[in-house]
């Protein structure tokens, strides 16, 4: 038998020594992405706003300064145009809390009363509710662009009317008073 007299380790050799250290990830690549992103999207973003917000503003906003329809456009369009227009008549002359309230909410608003009396307000809430079933219903396949070409020539000389008023009167005075 042999004798096998008890070693130590051998390590490897050559022996290399201690592997050197990673160093983390340098942040500065990370913080130069992060600032290129905030320097060029907030533009971007305000650009696309830009362009694509003027042409639905220019739909809707038809009938704020001239008061008549276009015949490229349809007679709902015209109608939700008109609708939108005495809306924004609204929010100048009672604020922007007027913006965010339904047509029952401004039917139930004692300043409207105010500035256009009884009738006005029934009729402009009349109005805004036929807009809004108009709006919000599904769209049909039969719909019948000459009986809404006859709602617009009905509505549109009286919404102008009353949104020339809303105009014209000073918040808080009653229309009717100035008549006496």
């Amino acid at each position: 038998m042999n004798q096998v007299s008890p070693g130590g380790l051998v390590p490897p050799r050559p022996n290399l020594g201690p592997e050197p250290w990673r160093e983390p990830g340098s942040i500065t690549g990370v913080l130069l992405v992060v600032g290129i992103l905030t320097v060029l999207v907030p533009p971007a973003v305000f650009l696309l706003r830009r362009q694509f917000g003027a042409a639905a503003q220019a739909k809707r906003s038809k009938f704020v300064a001239g008061g008549s329809s276009r015949a490229e456009h349809s007679p709902q369009d015209n109608l939700v145009a008109l609708s939108d227009s005495i809306r924004t008549a609204l929010i100048l002359k009672l604020g922007m809390a007027c913006r965010a309230k339904t047509t029952e909410e401004l039917s139930a608003d004692a300043r409207l009363e105010q500035l256009l009396g009884d009738q006005g307000r029934s009729e402009l809430i009349r109005f805004l509710d036929r807009i809004d079933r108009l709006k919000f219903a599904l769209p049909r396949a039969d719909r019948n662009d000459e009986a809404l070409q006859q709602m617009l020539s009905e509505w549109e000389p009286r919404i102008v009317a009353l949104r020339e008023r809303i105009q014209t009167n000073a918040p808080g005075r009653d229309h009717d008073s100035r008549r006496r």
